[in-house]
Order: C-alpha cells, then sequence, then structure tokens
C-alpha cells in the first residue's frame, strides 16, 4: 500500500495531468475559438436557425465535458493529497510520543467523521 501511496497515485496523477495541460490550448482553441462556439454565425441568414443552436449546443456540451475532465482531476489530486496525509500521520506512529496522538486520532476517528 505504502508503494501505490507514494509512487503509483502521484505518477498516474502528473501522467493523466501533463497529457491535459499540453492539450489544453489546442482543445480550447477548438471548442470555444472559430470551430466551435466562438464560430456560430448567428447573423447569417444562409443558416437555419436550428443548426445554429445545434451547433452552439454541440460545442457548449465538449466545453461541459472538459469542465467535468477539470473537476475529476481536482479530485483525484484531493484524493492523492489526502492518502499522503495519511501517510505521513500513520509514519509519525514510530516514535512513542506522537504514537500516542495518533492512536488517540485512530480511536476517535468514527466521532471525528460524524
Amino acid at each position: 500500500l505504502d508503494i501505490v501511496i507514494l509512487v503509483f497515485v502521484p505518477v498516474l496523477f502528473l501522467s493523466m495531468r501533463i497529457g491535459q495541460l499540453q492539450d489544453s490550448a489546442s482543445i480550447m482553441s477548438k471548442v470555444i475559438g472559430d470551430e466551435g462556439l466562438g464560430g456560430v454565425p448567428w447573423a447569417s441568414t444562409d443558416m437555419l436557425l436550428d443548426a445554429k443552436m445545434a451547433r452552439f449546443f454541440d460545442g457548449l456540451g465538449e466545453l461541459q465535458d472538459h469542465v467535468v475532465g477539470e473537476q475529476r482531476m481536482r479530485v483525484l489530486a484531493f484524493v492523492s493529497a489526502m492518502l499522503l496525509l495519511l501517510r505521513v500521520i500513520l509514519a509519525t506512529k514510530a516514535h512513542p510520543r506522537t504514537a500516542v496522538l495518533v492512536t488517540t486520532i485512530e480511536k476517535a476517528a468514527d466521532d471525528l467523521w460524524h
């Protein structure tokens, strides 16, 4: 479990995050730029309103998908940080004086949770 917390979770997070950040500019220019939301020809009389609305809501849905992906990455970062914090707290159990504190927190965890 220690190897998973120390190595696997941060490597997983960073590999996912770096890929997202590298693609971020091109994705946002596609979603918000002339190909996406910014390119809907609202003033055009050649395109029907239904087609304009469909194009707009398709772009909006794609933008929302990217926002949800960002929220998931925040949750993953939070979980990673909490796992590392938990590991630090449990590692302090090695010293007898701090072990008293950690044991107290462990016994009170259920009450603290609620």
